[in-house]
């Protein structure tokens, strides 16, 4: 009996302490972070072909050219997507890389546009547009025949667009006859945007 009553007080001790501890509702917070890195991307890259006006002259005849073009689709175009700043580097190849000896030092290095069929080149440049449309036509940057120009104004952006003209030069050729042979001249530029240094 007496356990029995000591069982029983246990349970009444263990009863009344439940009771003091009693909660019926709590309360606290959790903090949910969504971390956003540096992004940096190229979209919509476009193509451009010039139709050459007059193969006995340079880039500085109309219709040789496309930086000053008022209708932007005449030009390569491509958009950058960035959330930090960030600079532009364009790389092409030019004559020297192809192995080929400029024709004066007056006209300096030449950009290789080359036809694959003919095995030949022209000489000329390319600028870099960052606003190609009519109204800032005359933004375009000029990259000359060095085979590389760096443009380091690019601000955040959900996405710009870059113009690339062509400034053909068939006058100066390694074609047979010193004249530019028929057919379409190529020039790769490769695009690399990357974070700017801050």
């Amino acid at each position: 009996m007496k356990a029995l009553f000591a069982t029983a007080g246990g349970l009444a001790l263990l009863a009344s302490g439940a009771l003091a501890n009693s909660v019926t509702e709590a309360s606290d917070s959790v903090t949910l972070n969504a971390v956003v890195q540096d992004y940096i991307a190229i979209t919509n890259t476009s193509d451009s072909t010039l139709t050459v006006a007059d193969v006995t002259a340079g880039s500085g005849v109309n219709g040789n050219n496309n930086d000053t073009n008022e209708n932007k689709e005449d030009k390569a175009l491509f958009t950058v997507i960035a959330n930090v700043e960030y600079d532009i580097v364009l790389d092409w190849e030019t004559w020297d890389d192809a192995g080929y000896t400029n024709p004066t030092p007056d006209w300096g290095l030449q950009a290789n546009y080359y036809n694959s069929y003919a095995d030949c080149s022209i000489g000329g440049a390319i600028k870099l547009d960052p606003n190609p449309n009519p109204d800032s036509r005359n933004d375009a940057l000029p990259g000359g025949g060095t085979g590389t120009m760096t443009y380091d104004q690019g601000v955040p952006t959900f996405g710009h667009e870059y113009g690339i003209g062509t400034e053909a030069s068939p006058n100066i050729t390694t074609c047979d006859g010193d004249i530019a042979a028929p057919g379409t001249y190529s020039l790769e530029v490769a695009i690399t945007v990357s974070k700017a240094d801050t």
